[in-house]
């Protein structure tokens, strides 16, 4: 996956969430998402690429899992 299809998916949800919007993200998006910092590996933290992973609870879902991997908190 490119980096701008990348980009349109997280912050569209990062948009959605700064207008209390609720931003579902599809299995697909997420599995793209998912993927995408796998292939970046620790050049996904990078300054200026991703803070820091952030924890979740045991039980999160997948959604949750995912953002979190690109420091968010979803």
């Amino acid at each position: 996956m490119d980096s701008y299809a990348f980009d349109l998916i997280v912050h569209r949800w990062s948009q959605a969430r700064t207008q209390g919007r609720d931003a579902r993200l599809t299995e697909a998006e997420l599995a793209l998402v998912g993927a995408a910092v796998d292939g970046w590996g620790e050049h996904a933290y990078a300054p200026g690429i991703f803070g820091a992973p952030v924890d979740v609870a045991a039980g999160a879902d997948g959604q949750t899992r995912v953002l979190a991997r690109t420091g968010r908190r979803g």
